[in-house]
């Protein structure tokens, strides 16, 4: 921004980019394998069965399935999902992720949810990680 542009049109510009990004198409849905995740109506469909999710339980899945394959750590959970407005202990995020893997992994030998010790959580296929894990 340049400094001769006076203060009331810089906000009259931020708020215009801050509308146009807001106006952009979302994705309704995010999915992987048999699991689809439908934001609009906050729920997970999961081989044909459909579970509504609590707020925390939605934006826990949305993050962790936005970065399926990669590693998601607890501070980043807590920034998006509870904004660090609390204090929130490691066993509330565990609850949290103990939730989601009884709706996901029904009759499955795996969890799509993966603890990754000392790093945090991920979800999709382990293959992708190393076995050895630095803490």
């Amino acid at each position: 921004i340049e400094d001769s542009i006076k203060l009331d049109e810089t906000a009259v510009m931020i708020k215009s980019c801050i509308d146009e990004i807001n106006n952009q198409p979302k994705e309704r849905y995010l999915q992987f394998d048999e699991i689809l995740l439908d934001k609009k109506n906050r729920e997970i469909i999961c081989k044909g069965i459909k579970f509504l999710l609590t707020k925390k339980e939605f934006f826990l899945i949305e993050l962790l399935m936005s970065n399926k394959g990669r590693v998601t750590s607890r501070e980043t959970i807590i920034d998006y999902v509870w904004d660090r407005r609390k204090f929130i202990s490691q066993n509330t995020i565990e609850v949290y992720i103990c939730k989601l893997r009884k709706k996901l992994d029904q009759n499955k030998k795996e969890s799509l949810i993966s603890t990754i010790p000392c790093l945090g959580y991920q979800f999709g296929k382990l293959e992708t990680l190393q076995n050895n894990y630095i803490c």
